[in-house]
């Protein structure tokens, strides 16, 4: 679960939602889901993603700065690419982040996010 505080401070503290697998290991993400609850309305911002840790790299789609400042709830549900680099995730953990450092400002909202992944032995 993310809260509005978690929300503003995203371009500055990513949130760990998938712990680091291990030597020779790698994780996959298959698809995500972001439940969006509207409180008050965001303004400025990025869209949010799912990173490696340490990486700017978008694993899974994005979801919208559009939508999080938008004036309704949403639920959106977001795969992969068709290629995704995942070298820079050998033994990395996954982070919900900003994938530009332009902070959310005002806003009240709250989000819920659902992952679907593996964890591959290399």
């Amino acid at each position: 679960t993310l809260s509005s505080t978690n929300i503003l401070n995203l371009h500055t503290t990513p949130i760990a939602v998938i712990a680091t697998p291990g030597a020779g290991k790698i994780i996959v993400i298959d698809e995500w889901v972001f439940s969006f609850t509207v409180g008050t309305q965001y303004a400025t911002g990025e869209a949010i993603e799912l990173q490696y840790v340490g990486s700017n790299a978008s694993l899974a789609g994005s979801v919208s700065q559009t939508l999080i400042d938008g004036a309704a709830s949403f639920i959106a549900r977001r795969y992969p690419a068709a290629t995704v680099v995942l070298d820079a995730g050998t033994n990395a953990a996954v982070e919900v982040a900003l994938n530009i450092a332009t902070a959310y400002t005002g806003g009240t909202g709250t989000a819920k996010i659902f992952i679907k992944y593996r964890i591959l032995t290399l």
